[in-house]
């Protein structure tokens, strides 16, 4: 047994670690990702002089550290609904992508065999429907791709198992994925690809899902929630000075207590204002602030971001290239861009954007690609809907008697704008560790074509592709880039940079 004193001295231990932890939690959005090196521990010294000082990283671990001519090929959203690579077209594509030593894209759906699967659908709205035969894993290995981030709204709509189950058929496929787990620390951490001219890893995170899909972990006697990794956005909506006043008015009419309550069942982390309440409203579980014109912000959840950054730190120190991949619906938002950049300061070496659905500017920061957003590779909305859930069919008020699933799936998903069926194959080279040139195949999904071949794709004609190209041109000039179109492919070409 201790004595007296031996355990006060263990109580006091204990008291300083347990408010060096605290302090540390509560200064976290304060906190730089990368501290200063006069912030950095001291090996040797005492528990106390180090206390809620980060470890010192490895140097030049950031870095860049390929073979020469290693190259990344970025695709994006994969909404595939049965395999593909029996088509020519699809053929031609994999040629391309075949040449790369990293393929990787998004994958926005759920591999299961419905044959087989028991559990009850989660999500009873139209994202449920979002499914892949087994096949298709096998497909998209032989195409090409080899990493795919998962983390999604669309990765809950056949609840935890329809999670499981996808990712027993991509390992079973040789494919690596990244972005859900067993727990917020395994959806979190990167996941990794060995190629003969270097090691590469991939992180996955979303800023869209379904709240039920958030992965967590474990905390005394309750046990870690299989989901994804996710960053929370705080999103406020921006009104005038009269819109406000409307709302501060229907506040006051409403009864006190029934409002307060809802709001308290409401508030979450997407609608929590991050700073300056005062002149804020909370109405029916937003918050609103006055503006000179109506609109949103956003702002990522602070410890979200410590850790998604802090797993791209942890990742790149164990790989020689790394893949940020993000799934997001808010659209060209700056927060998303704050964060590309902090992400490649932390050490990822190129940002694969998706989510938006439609292209989105191209930045080269800091000799790294910045992919805002890639738009889709398939998108097979309509027979990726099969089978449609007897759920699905009720929360429409369509008689399953009186419809096929073709029909169901044809009203709920009619055929989308053109910006959806179009997009790029984007090929990042790199020579002596740095970005060289940044090659675009415009690829066309088939927006005209009839339900069972609309959302495949195949390289785009001459008018299509030269369409898709000056396009791009015009989305990626703000930020100082420059395309050429030489035939039917861009070319980004990029000056040595140095040490980011």
């Amino acid at each position: 047994m201790f004595s007296r004193s031996a355990r006060w001295g263990l109580a006091c231990v204990h008291a300083v670690s347990i408010g060096s932890l605290m302090c540390g939690t509560a200064s976290l959005a304060q906190q730089s990702p990368i501290p200063p090196r006069d912030q950095e521990p001291v090996l040797g010294r005492s528990h106390y002089e180090n206390a809620g000082k980060p470890m010192r990283e490895p140097d030049g671990f950031r870095e860049t550290s390929v073979d020469d001519g290693y190259t990344v090929a970025v695709v994006g959203d994969l909404l595939i609904a049965s395999p593909a690579m029996p088509y020519h077209e699809t053929q031609e594509l994999a040629a391309i992508l075949k040449r790369a030593d990293v393929v990787a894209g998004n994958l926005e759906n759920i591999i299961h065999d419905t044959r087989t699967y028991k559990l009850p659908i989660v999500n009873n709205g139209v994202l449920a429907g979002m499914t892949s035969e087994p096949g298709v894993a096998k497909d998209l290995r032989a195409m090409g791709i080899t990493m795919v981030g998962r983390a999604n709204n669309i990765v809950s709509g056949y609840g935890i198992e329809g999670m499981r189950e996808t990712s027993q058929w991509l390992d079973e496929a040789g494919i690596v994925h990244a972005g859900v787990g067993e727990t917020l620390g395994q959806a979190r951490a990167a996941r990794y690809l060995s190629t003969a001219k270097g090691r590469t890893a991939i992180v996955s995170f979303a800023t869209t899902f379904e709240s039920h899909g958030m992965a967590q972990d474990p905390n005394g006697l309750v046990p870690g929630l299989p989901g994804l990794s996710p960053l929370r956005m705080n999103r406020e909506v921006v009104v005038t000075s009269t819109q406000m006043q409307v709302l501060r008015d229907l506040r006051e009419a409403l009864p006190d207590k029934a409002q307060q309550r809802y709001d308290a069942m409401t508030a979450s982390q997407t609608s929590t204002p991050v700073a300056g309440a005062a002149d804020k409203l909370q109405l029916f579980g937003t918050w609103y602030k006055p503006g000179s014109s109506p609109g949103y912000t956003f702002e990522p959840n602070r410890l979200d971001e410590h850790q998604i950054l802090q797993g791209i730190r942890n990742g790149k120190a164990n790989a020689d290239f790394l893949i940020t991949s993000v799934h997001s619906h808010e659209g060209d938002i700056q927060a998303i861009k704050d964060m590309a950049h902090k992400a490649i300061d932390a050490g990822a070496d190129l940002w694969l954007g998706t989510g938006n659905h439609v292209l989105r500017g191209i930045e080269i920061y800091k000799g790294r690609p910045i992919f805002y957003s890639l738009g889709d590779f398939f998108f097979q909305v309509n027979p990726i809907g099969e089978p449609v859930s007897r759920a699905m069919y009720d929360a429409r008020l369509i008689d399953p008697n009186l419809a096929t699933d073709a029909e169901y799936q044809n009203q709920v998903w009619p055929r989308q704008p053109a910006g959806l069926y179009q997009s790029i194959i984007a090929v990042s080279k790199f020579e002596k560790n740095q970005l060289s040139e940044v090659r675009l195949y415009p690829i066309d999904l088939g927006q005209d074509r009839r339900m069972s071949s609309r959302g495949r794709p195949r390289l785009a004609d001459k008018t299509t592709g030269d369409h898709i190209l000056n396009s791009l041109k015009e989305l990626s000039a703000p930020y100082g880039t420059v395309i050429k179109i030489e035939g039917n492919v861009g070319v980004i070409r990029v000056a040595p940079t140095g040490k980011r």
